[in-house]
């Protein structure tokens, strides 16, 4: 279910126009890009039967662009497209999604941005998940 998410949260971000992945970005890609990541799911209120009920996972968006302005314009900006989206999974009731935070902007002082000439910086917005299987006895 969650992998479902992860990548469906990217397909968003990239109908945006930001070029979104799941997981490590490919090498060498310029930025702006963004990356959706998370840990693997602990379910919990498991049926005797051993059906999963509920998800509640904290997952994260990172938002990486050629100088940390413009990581907070791209972070502001993906911000309000995540906040309150529903990404539908057959057989869930998904919630919409909630922005819980994010970090400070970083900027990677060791490697250079060849076509701007600037280092590359980075925030990472975390979202919070929350579902519940449909037709649970």
């Amino acid at each position: 279910m969650i992998e479902l998410v992860y990548a469906r949260t990217a397909d968003l971000i990239q109908s945006a126009g930001t070029p979104c992945f799941v997981g490590d970005p490919p090498e060498n890609i310029p930025p702006p890009y963004a990356f959706v990541w998370g840990p693997v799911p602990t379910e919990y209120a498991l049926t005797p039967a051993g059906v999963d009920e509920q998800v509640d996972l904290e997952f994260h968006v990172q938002v990486v662009a050629k100088e940390a302005a413009s990581v907070l314009l791209l972070a502001g900006a993906l911000k309000l497209l995540l906040r309150g989206a529903v990404l539908p999974v057959e057989g869930w009731r998904v919630f919409p999604l909630r922005v819980t935070g994010s970090t400070d902007v970083q900027t990677a002082r060791g490697v250079v941005e060849p076509a701007t000439d600037l280092y590359p910086a980075w925030t990472t917005l975390h979202l919070r998940l929350q579902a519940t299987k449909e037709n649970c006895p």
